[in-house]
Parts: C-alpha cells; sequence; structure tokens
C-alpha cells in the first residue's frame, strides 16, 4: 500500500521555501516562479542547507527525483506535480497549490 502526501504550497508566491519531511528526513523544497519561462522550478536541499537537486522544471505527471535517486541523500519515494482538474495545463502563478499540487509517494 502507497502512502501519499500533499506539500504545502502558499498560492501565489512568486518564491517560497518549504520545510519537509520526505521518506523519513527533513528537506527545504524551494519552489519559484521563472517569469520570463512561464513556468515553476524547484531545487532541494538537505535541512542544513546543502543543495541536493538545483533548479529543476515542475513538470506535470513527471517523477521529479527519478533521475536523482542513485544518490542516498534523496527520498525514496516519487514526488510529482499533479492537475487536480485532469485537465493536463501546465502549473501557473496562480494555481500551484490551488489547481496543481505537488505530491510525494512513497511505495
Amino acid at each position: 500500500m502507497s502512502i501519499a502526501y500533499r506539500i504545502p504550497i502558499r498560492p501565489s508566491r512568486p518564491s517560497q521555501t518549504i520545510a519537509i519531511s520526505l521518506d523519513g528526513r527533513r528537506y527545504r523544497l524551494r519552489l519559484e516562479w521563472l517569469g520570463r519561462l512561464a513556468r515553476w522550478a524547484f531545487s532541494l536541499y538537505t535541512a542544513e542547507g546543502v543543495l541536493l537537486l538545483g533548479t529543476k522544471g515542475l513538470v506535470l505527471g513527471a517523477d521529479l527525483l527519478k533521475r536523482s535517486r542513485h544518490d542516498p541523500r534523496i527520498p525514496q519515494g516519487v514526488l510529482y506535480l499533479a492537475d487536480l482538474q485532469g485537465a493536463n495545463a501546465d502549473a501557473t502563478l496562480d494555481s500551484l497549490g490551488v489547481r496543481h499540487i505537488l505530491r510525494f509517494v512513497l511505495p
């Protein structure tokens, strides 16, 4: 049985850092709105501020941690962006945290 967590995001904030616990460890997730590209990006840090993943795009439905899972410091679950309306539309500045959410799933 899988366990899914919704990452708490404050809507309409173009830059925010969230302290979260994933896979039993503490992390900092930084979200940034890239205005020129009209898309969201994220970076993942340890709780102490050590960069683990730098500025990766939030791609709808993709396993955002997949390519880095070989690093033992990376959480072993699946982090993905979901569209709650099921329309497969990209997240906008105002939709992230409302219509679009980040989920972390442990197998």
